[in-house]
């Protein structure tokens, strides 16, 4: 098998020395930066690990920026060497923990490239063993994961063999205390976004989650691997291979991603949930219902458009299509697309998810602003679902895990 990826597109070899295992089956990729928790998160693994009768390796890209200060280098050393000595003092029968102490170039320097650097090494071992489609999984540091996280990941791609790529599926870990409320809504708001899209009849509609993604080692080849931004990363990843079909949703499996507030990254979970305690960020509002409604009459004269070229779509959103050249850039698909199926695919690659972010912030600023999530969350509920009102956030947040637990849609074009 070529290995044009590898030679010129992946981050340099960490220089592992550690033989990969005949066995392994699976690949877990985490990026550590300042991570407090991270051996709460290989232990949780190591369970996880415990009763499945393959192997599974865990790469910890332990990193920082090259110049940092010293007793931010100093701090990543000793999460290092505790790393080590954690896979040395346990019996990891089924799982081999592999740390990677990576001073990152300082211009790059984020999650994309510690990511993209775990994600290339497993890329380079897969190969040494001969097995090219094994799933490379992303997870982050301050997580832990269901006690069959392992054996339902590696089940859903062993069954599922036209599949190439999936998310996983999620749960924020809830209490009763004060401050999870935030997490709630933000959470919430997370689920209604998604089913909005879905309700709209978007193709494109899946959760973009960092920390509950996988890919076929080959697969992540094919396009190009992640990318380096220090944000978002795992929503430009998806995206770029949503399109290409063959993407799924892995449901048995859980991850319980931290609820902590941070100032790692811009914008997440922690972000989110550190301006909300500060009260620079209203959790309590979310896009109007209506925004969606107005893109679902997009969505259904979409197709028309393209074998027809008419533009009858709802004045709002007409203006912004005007103003992204959406006229030039039909008429070019369909001068050049053979049938409607290529089209379709093709405009749907131009209207990505970001594409579709964009309208939507483009509807919420000059037409409707946001509003009460709970009162959208129940529009949704009444138009998509058929779910009667429910009057509290936490329980809509139940109600729509519940849902999303049941959706093994198969996302192509």
């Amino acid at each position: 098998m070529k290995r044009v990826y590898l030679e010129h597109y992946a981050y340099p070899s960490l220089g592992l020395n550690f033989p990969v295992h005949h066995d392994t089956e699976l690949f877990v990729v985490i990026p550590a930066y300042k991570e407090p928790d991270l051996l709460s998160t290989l232990d949780s693994l190591r369970q996880s690990a415990a009763s499945v009768n393959f192997h599974v390796e865990v790469i910890c890209i332990i990193n920082f920026p090259e110049g940092a200060q010293q007793a931010l280098v100093e701090s990543h050393e000793a999460t290092f060497k505790m790393v080590e000595r954690f896979q040395s003092s346990h019996n990891h029968r089924n799982i081999s923990i592999l740390p990677a102490l990576v001073p990152l170039p300082k211009k790059h320097a984020g999650v994309g490239l510690a990511r993209k650097a775990g994600m290339d090494e497993a890329v380079r071992r897969a190969h040494k063993i001969g097995k090219y489609a094994i799933p490379i999984v992303c997870l982050d540091a301050d997580c832990t994961v269901s006690e069959n996280y392992v054996q339902a990941i590696y089940d859903f791609f062993l069954h599922n063999q036209d599949i190439h790529a999936a998310s996983i599926f999620f749960e924020h870990p809830i209490t009763n205390a004060q401050e999870d409320k935030g997490i709630v809504m933000y959470e919430l708001y997370l689920r209604y976004y998604i089913n909005a899209l879905q309700f709209c009849g978007y193709p494109l509609a899946t959760q973009t989650i960092g920390s509950a993604m996988a890919v076929r080692a080959d697969w992540y080849e094919k396009h190009g691997g992640m990318n380096r931004r220090k944000a978002g990363e795992d929503f430009y990843f998806i995206h770029k291979l949503l399109p290409h079909g063959h993407y799924g949703h892995i449901t048995d499996a859980v991850v319980y991603p931290s609820g902590r507030t941070s100032d790692r990254v811009p914008f997440g979970t922690g972000a989110a949930i550190g301006q909300w305690q500060k009260g620079t960020k209203a959790l309590e509002t979310c896009y109007d219902f209506e925004v969606f409604r107005w893109i679902r009459d997009f969505m259904f004269s979409v197709d028309k458009a393209l074998m027809t070229q008419e533009t009858a779509f709802p004045v709002q959103i007409t203006q912004y299509l005007n103003e992204i050249g959406y006229i030039e850039v039909l008429g070019r698909i369909i001068s050049e697309a053979k049938d409607f199926k290529q089209r379709r695919k093709k405009f749907f690659m131009w209207f990505d998810g970001l594409q579709m972010l964009h309208l939507v912030h483009y509807l919420r600023d000059n037409y409707l602003p946001d509003s009460n999530l709970q009162e959208n969350v129940n529009s949704l509920f009444q138009e998509y679902l058929s779910i009667r009102q429910v009057d509290n956030m936490k329980g809509q947040l139940n109600i729509l895990r519940q849902h999303d637990r049941t959706n093994t849609t198969q996302i192509g074009l």
